[in-house]
């Protein structure tokens, strides 16, 4: 590197006058530190003074330590000191220096590029499966709208979202959940819809199921919408 394509790095920023600053008190605090901690411990258990040439040396060894660590620590990321020194900057600015930029065109990028985020969707929402448990009170409605011809409380569990609407029972919860464990993505969550109205974290509907799918390894979300379970 010739001086022309040295001298405009050199100069300091306001960045690197403060860390050469950081250096250098980095460097007294170590210096008086180590000073006084020894003249206290020596006097602590002898009783005597420190000969002055001791305890000069150890401030200038203290100070070289904590003024390194501090230089370590400022100078962590990669930066070099004034920009100019220790390769010319960081890996980026040398990369900048000798690679120039590629511009790709529009046209030759992948046609799922455009995709990203409903791809990312549909593959979340074929890991994850959303369990309703419900309660007595709204199983006695969905008998009472004709929905469910009578009130059997072993069939507890609806899929969301699933239309038309399919109460289950845990050991049909269970199947499901093995047959998608099988499939490619396979499961890996399963979230359980808690209404108002629906059972207790505690009760066995929903405490039998989330310990049978910890079991299976399965990562058990709650979700409860703060609403009552909607007749459907």
């Amino acid at each position: 590197m010739t001086f022309a394509q040295w001298a405009p790095h050199a100069a300091p920023t306001m960045e690197d006058v403060i860390r050469v600053l950081a250096i250098i008190g980095g460097g007294a605090v170590g210096a008086f530190a180590t000073g006084l901690l020894t003249q206290v411990i020596v006097r602590g258990y002898t009783g005597k003074q420190v000969p002055r040439w001791v305890v000069w040396t150890l401030r200038i060894l203290g100070g070289l330590a904590l003024g390194w660590l501090v230089c370590l620590l400022v100078y962590s990321q990669g930066n070099s000191l004034f920009g100019g020194f220790g390769g010319g900057g960081s890996g980026k600015d040398r990369g900048q220096e000798t690679a120039p930029a590629v511009t790709v065109p529009k046209d030759s990028l992948p046609a799922d590029k455009d995709q990203p985020k409903d791809t990312a969707a549909a593959s979340d929402k074929s890991t994850v499966l959303a369990v309703e448990v419900l309660g007595d009170p709204t199983l006695q409605q969905l008998v009472n709208s004709g929905r469910q011809p009578s009130l059997d409380a072993q069939r507890c569990y609806r899929l969301a979202g699933d239309e038309p609407a399919k109460l289950l029972t845990l050991d049909e919860v269970k199947d499901l959940i093995k047959k998608r464990l099988k499939q490619e993505p396979p499961l890996r969550r399963l979230e359980l819809v808690l209404y108002k109205d629906s059972p207790q974290k505690q009760v066995p509907r929903v405490a039998d199921l989330k310990k049978w799918a910890d079991s299976e390894k399965l990562l058990v979300d709650f979700k409860e919408p703060g609403e009552v379970a909607p007749v459907r």
